[in-house]
């Protein structure tokens, strides 16, 4: 693996900031041993999975203030939407690379209490090592593409294993929660929570687009618009 990142280095510069932490490296400064337990890592992979997850820590600090946070991202512009968005993290790095030479030390370090992974992140090595220090794993705002669903089921096998280690599927809609029962999902575990992208939108939309929604619906200044959906669980 350093053999493929370290010409990329070299040539294009694209992974000079998150090369140490892809090889298993926390930044020096983040001591996970000095937080407060128990802790909670979150692990958004780019920049979409940072904005959604930003709704999510805000509301997870407010009902769990206690708990500390931390937040990995797998690139670099991921990483820098999510300083940018949340406030309430402890402490930033990159995910390492899913092999135990570089996942193990990470986990190892932090033993986290709980980890929440954003959309369809399922990275085996890390989840057995979370597994083997009895960390709960959950994902949150779970999505099965249309493209990427049959390839999930030809290697059904190797899936539905990996997804029995989970704890909890909180999927962005009905057909995302009905795909991962198939794909090895247990029933009990699974339930349709939204996508918390649209939660970060009113945050992230600018004047003017808010004034051209509220003429084009004839919604006054002194207006409140909810939005709501019913939760379902499978």
């Amino acid at each position: 693996m350093t053999i493929y990142y370290l010409p990329r280095i070299l040539f294009g510069g694209k992974y000079s900031r998150s090369i140490s932490g892809k090889l298993g490296k926390l930044p020096q400064e983040l001591a996970p041993e000095l937080l407060p337990r128990p802790i909670a890592w979150f692990h958004a992979v780019s920049v979409g999975e940072a904005v959604a997850l930003a709704p999510i820590i805000k509301y997870f600090k407010r009902l769990a203030p206690e708990i500390s946070v931390l937040v990995s991202t797998g690139t670099e512009t991921g990483q820098d939407k999510a300083r940018d968005l949340i406030n309430d993290a402890a402490g930033f790095f990159y995910l390492p690379l899913d092999f135990p030479e570089f996942v193990d030390p990470v986990v190892n370090k932090i033993r986290p209490d709980l980890f929440v992974l954003l959309e369809t992140e399922l990275w085996p090595n890390l989840i057995h090592s979370l597994k083997n220090k009895g960390c709960k794993i959950a994902l949150a705002n779970g999505r099965i593409s249309d493209r990427s669903f049959p390839r999930y089921m030809k290697l059904r096998r190797f899936f539905a294993p990996l997804l029995q280690q989970m704890d909890l599927f909180m999927m962005a809609s009905d057909t995302d929660a009905m795909r991962i029962k198939q794909m090895g999902g247990q029933s009990q575990k699974i339930c349709v929570t939204g996508n918390t992208k649209y939660d970060a939108l009113p945050g992230n939309t600018s004047g003017e687009i808010e004034a051209e929604m509220r003429a084009l619906f004839e919604i006054g200044p002194d207006k409140q618009v909810f939005c709501s959906r019913e939760h379902t669980s499978w």
